[in-house]
């Protein structure tokens, strides 16, 4: 199953607001991930939480290249249609 994009946007929201321990604040397609104020490592435990999430596996290096919410999404979505070989 896939999830649209705008659930993607929601669970992405979700799952950032829940690492910064803040209430999700208004997150869109197009926001920079760094002013948000996410180090790589609350960038890292986002992309464990939506890997969890959605059951896919991300590479680290692919989800630290993300430079925006959109970006999150196109990655999430490629690992959605082409899984790679879990372990």
């Amino acid at each position: 199953m896939t999830h649209s994009d705008i659930e993607l946007l929601e669970l992405v929201g979700t799952r950032m607001a829940e690492v910064l321990g803040a209430d999700a604040p208004d997150i869109g397609l197009r926001t920079n991930l760094r002013d948000l104020g996410l180090d790589s490592l609350e960038l890292l435990d986002v992309g464990a939480a939506l890997e969890r999430d959605l059951a896919v596996r991300i590479h680290p290096d692919d989800f630290a290249r993300a430079g925006t919410v959109e970006d999150v999404i196109r990655l999430l979505r490629t690992q959605q249609a082409h899984p790679a070989a879990q372990p």
